[in-house]
Order: structure tokens, then C-alpha cells, then sequence
């Protein structure tokens, strides 16, 4: 028996307007009743996912930053961060190689470059960035991601991710978008935050089904007991997926909810 369902956002209960699936509304006190929470886990950060968790009504936990943060009614509950140690090196190797990033604490972001995806999904927090200088020094920082766009520089990601990886043992790569990626401690990823989240509510990881479209969901549909890619997704991601659904512009979540739990 499904206990817990975790959508991720954008690409999969999100449309391509960045509305949610309007079906998927009306179901979750539906599900409630029925003893079935729904939660949201995103890549996306607490500023750009909190409207809606406010829009859903959602009062358990859920992940932000692919699973590096885990919230519950807008209060930090879980931070897995980067290791310190590798600190100034990430920021300065991707620096080395003209790399756009922002590697956020939950303070501060400290900025390289621009591009448009970044400079979309960063522009809450223009009042907290700290541009990058050679001599800066954040090894005391606790850093729990780094958004890095390769934008320009893709063919050049290869050499970057084995100078990087070779140094440290510790981070993943994610990729979040056609020429983005998320540095993340290896431990932190939408899977071990679907097994927390479910830990949390008491909930066997068997009892669980997710929805995602990319990369950075395949560790989610590696854990749960049903996985859904979207139609829409990307091929890599839906080889892992038990069940291909809907796309998200026909509100496949929803339907495919409906449908499995006879709703």
C-alpha cells in the first residue's frame, strides 16, 4: 500500500508555464483522507519552492536543493553539507576554468560568472552575493551546493569533472539542466531525502511511489517502490523508472495517481 508520493517540480507536477497541476490540488486532501501524504522533493532552492508547499497545503517535511535540504512548514529540519575541506578548492578550480557558479550556504551565495539559468534562479538572493575574488577563503564555510553552468563550456566539462572528482572523494555531480550541474556531498540526493522524509512519518520505503523527469531523479527511482518518469523526461531517466506516465503539460502526475489508486 502507497503511504507516501514525493513529486519533484519542474519538468514533472509543474507545467511548462510553472503552474502546478491543478488535478493534483484537488487530490492531495483526497489522499489525506485516505492515509496518503504527498510531498514535494525539487532542485530547486527553500526561496523558489516555497509558494508552493504554501500552494499545496503540504505541513510534512520536503526537500529542497535535490534532497541537500530538508524543510518542514519553511524551518530548516536536515542539512547535508559539502565537506569543508573541499571548499576553496571547488570554487577556485571552477573559477580556473571560467565556470559560472553559486555556491550557497545558508547565509550566503558566493558568485562567478553569469548565465542565464543562473541569473534566473538566483535573483532572490542578489542581496547576499559575494562576488569571487583569487585570494577569497570560505574553508570555514558550511556549503550545501554549488550550481555550476557549464553555458559556453560544455565541451570542456569532462576535463573539469575528472580534476574535480579525482580531488574530491566526497561530492557528486547532478546534472539539473542541459548544460547545469549540482556539486553536492555524495551523500545528499533525492533518494537518501525520500528515505529520510519517510523515516520521518514512519513510513517503510516499500509504501512509497515518486515522479521526476531527469537525472537527479533516478536516486529517487532507485529507493521507492513505484517510479514514475514522465513522458516528457529524459531518456537516461526513464530507463530507470518502472512506469512512464503522462506528460507534465497533460498533468500526468495526477492522472497516473488517479489510476493506480483508483481514485
Amino acid at each position: 500500500m502507497i503511504k507516501l508520493i514525493a513529486c519533484d517540480l519542474d519538468g514533472t507536477a509543474l507545467d511548462d508555464n510553472k503552474v502546478l497541476d491543478k488535478e493534483l490540488l484537488k487530490l492531495i486532501p483526497v489522499l489525506k483522507e485516505k492515509g496518503v501524504l504527498l510531498t514535494f522533493i525539487s532542485g530547486r532552492n527553500e526561496e523558489l519552492l516555497k509558494d508552493y508547499i504554501d500552494e499545496a497545503n503540504i505541513d510534512i517535511p520536503y526537500g529542497t536543493n535535490n534532497g541537500a535540504i530538508l524543510y518542514q512548514n519553511h524551518n530548516s529540519i536536515f542539512t547535508d553539507y559539502l565537506n569543508q575541506t573541499y571548499n576553496n578548492y571547488l570554487v577556485h578550480t571552477l573559477a580556473d576554468y571560467d565556470i559560472s557558479y553559486r555556491a550557497f550556504t545558508l547565509e550566503n551565495v558566493y558568485k562567478n560568472g553569469a548565465s542565464p539559468f543562473l541569473d534566473v534562479r538566483t535573483k532572490y538572493y542578489q542581496d547576499i552575493q559575494t562576488n569571487y575574488s583569487k585570494d577569497m577563503d570560505i574553508s570555514n564555510e558550511h556549503l550545501y551546493k554549488i550550481t555550476a553552468d557549464f553555458y559556453n563550456h560544455l565541451d570542456i566539462f569532462p576535463q573539469v569533472y575528472d580534476v574535480i572528482t579525482s580531488k574530491c572523494e566526497s561530492v557528486a555531480f547532478l546534472k539539473a539542466d542541459e548544460t547545469v550541474y549540482c556539486i553536492n556531498s555524495d551523500t545528499s540526493n533525492k533518494g537518501e531525502a525520500l528515505r529520510r522524509i519517510a523515516q520521518i512519518l514512519d513510513i517503510d520505503i516499500k509504501e512509497t511511489m515518486v515522479f521526476g523527469d531527469n537525472e537527479t531523479d533516478i536516486p529517487m527511482f532507485k529507493v521507492a517502490e513505484v517510479s514514475v518518469a514522465m513522458e516528457n523526461g529524459e531518456e537516461e531517466a526513464k530507463r530507470h523508472a518502472k512506469h512512464i506516465c503522462k506528460s507534465n503539460r497533460e498533468m500526468g502526475v495526477s492522472s497516473f495517481i488517479k489510476e493506480y489508486l483508483n481514485l
